[in-house]
């Protein structure tokens, strides 16, 4: 992509976010400390001492050392009953052992907590002095300490938890950082998000690709499909100036007069779900695992969130290429192995709690993440779009809100034949269910199951309510008529 544009870039000023203050420290951690010495000394049948007391923004952290022969992961044993006894309307995670040391770390949630602001993380040194363009601060461990994730050296990234844990301030968040350092000639996004309603405060800025948030399955096939081809024409080009990266790309067009800068892409797919159950599902996917495995060097970075992280909503090729994770509150254990290959998103608290697990690291890092009200962000959007000007590829558009989907394309699903058989019977029924499809119809579960998931993704049915539990049926006989062209034969 040929990025046109060489105005000077006008950034919004740091004074338009809020400067947020640390909350005082708990005064009763000598307190807690001595239980937690009791406690785990009774446990263990042994004397224990505290090493470390670490306050932090979310948790206070209590280490410990442990006597010699005693196994560190003995005591993950005690965590309910620690919880029970010190945060009983919280959340306790154990860490043992801490990394780099031979001590244990109970995490006691705060009583009040600490905002960290974006703004903080603007202003700090170590984002300041960053020369990446698309470098954001995470927010800050609990050590202090501000974590910063610099998508070029992700380079691509995977967000999950379950609602209201934080994963849409971490992206607003995000965005707004890359648009303070970053200008639209080093870096241009394409939002994919379900309804536009997570994104659309973004229509219209001038680091889009295009002015428009994609909301429809079928558009955003096209945008990854038109990111496949950008990549693959980048790579010509390099191979054409014998280099092997944007970067580097980017180095000898400005020692040219008459050089183009390509900037970076961050493609930003906010709730995998809503492509996962489109009738586009295996051609989105193919196209995601090339942009994945090959855009780092082209400098195309995918961003994905999702309430789940199970193999029917993110395919396992795409996930093992996301090697840089970040795991908000989540219901089980299980939910966070799946996210993160370990445990422990179980035990956060929300609100911006997250277990951060990038590449270039060998355990997650607790960290409360960089916080961005709703209003700072159209506060900044507004000022953005008032001192710069917008120039969009009009040429990318084109081939995203315009394009037609090939219907021969073999790897875009066909609706499956049964699907008016079943839904008719889900009328009469007054409910359906996967066993009830599959003795009906004579056919196995998996295909079963598929017809389900594409009668909820139609609004056909409700969502699942227990397991093997019936799903309450939503449409009409009049609305079945309007979409299949018959009527129910009572």
């Amino acid at each position: 992509m040929a990025n046109e544009g060489q105005n000077k870039y006008t950034g919004f000023p740091i004074e338009l976010l809020k400067a947020h203050e640390a909350v005082a420290p708990n005064n009763n951690t000598e307190q807690t400390a001595n239980r937690l010495v009791e406690m785990i000394g009774g446990y263990l049948k042994t004397a224990v001492a505290v090493s470390d007391i670490v306050v932090g923004p979310t948790v206070t952290r209590y280490e410990f050392e442990l006597p010699e022969g005693v196994a560190v992961k003995k005591i993950e044993a005690l965590r309910d009953e620690i919880k029970d006894e010190l945060a009983p309307m919280s959340y306790v995670r154990i860490e043992a052992p801490i990394y780099d040391k031979r001590t244990v770390g109970v995490e006691i949630p705060n009583p009040i907590r600490s905002i960290v602001g974006l703004r903080e993380g603007l202003s700090s040194p170590k984002f300041v002095n960053h020369s990446s363009p698309l470098v954001f601060p995470v927010g800050k461990d609990t050590d202090g300490n501000i974590m910063l994730l610099d998508l070029t050296k992700m380079p691509h990234i995977f967000i999950a938890g379950q609602s209201g844990s934080g994963k849409s301030v971490f992206i607003n968040a995000m965005i707004a950082s890359i648009m303070y350092k970053a200008s639209p000639d080093d870096a241009r996004f394409i939002m994919i998000g379900e309804r536009g309603i997570e994104l659309s405060v973004f229509q219209g800025m001038p680091h889009m690709l295009f002015g428009e948030t994609i909301t429809h399955p079928d558009d955003a096939l096209n945008a990854l499909r038109w990111a496949n081809d950008e990549m693959n024409r980048r790579y010509l080009a390099f191979n054409e100036y014998k280099c092997n990266n944007v970067a580097e790309y980017n180095r000898l067009q400005a020692e040219s007069e008459s050089g183009v800068k390509l900037p970076h892409i961050v493609i930003v797919i906010h709730e995998l779900l809503h492509l996962a159950r489109s009738k586009f599902r295996r051609a989105i996917e193919d196209k995601l695992a090339s942009l994945v495995a090959m855009g780092r060097a082209a400098g195309i970075h995918i961003v994905i969130s999702s309430l789940y992280a199970s193999s029917d909503v993110i395919a396992g090729t795409i996930k093992a290429n996301m090697t840089s994770r970040i795991a908000f509150r989540v219901p089980s254990s299980i939910d966070s192995r799946m996210i993160l290959d370990v445990s422990g998103a179980e035990t956060l608290i929300g609100s911006g709690d997250m277990l951060y697990y990038p590449i270039d690291v060998c355990v997650p890092v607790r960290v409360q993440g960089s916080y961005i009200a709703f209003k700072e962000l159209q506060t900044i959007i507004g000022y953005i779009k008032k001192h710069n000007r917008s120039d969009y590829n009009e040429e990318a558009a084109d081939s995203v809100f315009r394009a037609i989907i090939d219907a021969s394309d073999s790897l875009i699903e066909e609706e499956d034949s049964l699907l008016p058989a079943v839904t008719e019977l889900a009328i009469k029924l007054n409910n359906i269910s996967s066993p009830v499809v599959q003795r009906r119809f004579s056919i196995g579960y998996a295909r079963a199951a598929r017809i389900i998931d594409r009668m909820e993704a139609l609004g056909f049915i409700g969502p699942l309510i227990g397991y093997a539990k019936p799903r309450d049926v939503l449409i009409t006989r009049e609305q079945y008529k309007k979409f299949f062209g018959r009527d129910v034969q009572d």
